[in-house]
């Protein structure tokens, strides 16, 4: 934390810098990664059956594999098993505490719950991290838009959208923030359809 005068008063800012690459978080050999790879493929297609049927593969393989429970826990989360994924998620965290995907995960559930301090909790120590993969620096700054939009700031969302535009501009999910951000106030949008524009 730094302490900066701003707007008339002292204000305690933390300073973010973070390296951004593109390596994987874990290292599987071929079979698990392409039995992963095929299960991510077949949530994105909406293919929850067949994504559980893959990670499940993978776990026979490797079964205390950190990002393939993630997934579980994910397809959990998709069929409304919320306590299945919530005990599943705070397991991995307990083994693998510095691995960022669960921690993001069970902040984002407690968003939904209202718990905003635990999701502080889950999310504060990741703001500390010097490296981020990139589509896990996209899923935090997703959590951080949430958990700030949750507490009625938004321009603590905008800030951490306009890091995230920074980084990955073509993201889908930058795009649909970026929509729901900038909406204009009821005012705006009257005063545009009133001078015909």
């Amino acid at each position: 934390p730094v302490r900066m005068w701003m707007r008339g008063e002292w204000q305690e800012l933390l300073l973010l810098d973070y390296e951004m690459h593109d390596e994987p978080s874990f290292s599987h050999p071929p079979r698990v990664a392409k039995l992963l790879e095929e299960s991510v493929k077949a949530m994105q297609d909406d293919e929850v059956d067949r994504a559980e049927r893959l990670v499940r593969q993978g776990l026979e393989l490797e079964p205390d594999a950190p990002d393939l429970l993630n997934n579980l826990a994910t397809i959990y989360e998709r069929r409304k098993q919320m306590k299945e994924a919530e005990a599943l998620l705070r397991k991995i965290v307990a083994k693998n505490p510095d691995y960022s995907f669960p921690h993001i995960n069970l902040a984002r559930i407690a968003i939904r719950r209202g718990d905003l301090n635990e999701a502080e909790a889950h999310l504060k120590p990741l703001l500390t991290r010097k490296r981020f993969n990139i589509s896990e620096f996209g899923f935090f700054c997703n959590a951080q838009i949430e958990f700030f939009k949750a507490k009625k700031q938004m321009d603590g969302a905008r800030s951490w959208l306009n890091m995230w535009v920074g980084i990955d501009p073509n993201n889908p999910l930058v795009l649909e923030w970026q929509a729901r951000l900038d909406k204009p106030s009821g005012l705006a949008r009257f005063l545009r359809r009133s001078s015909g524009r």
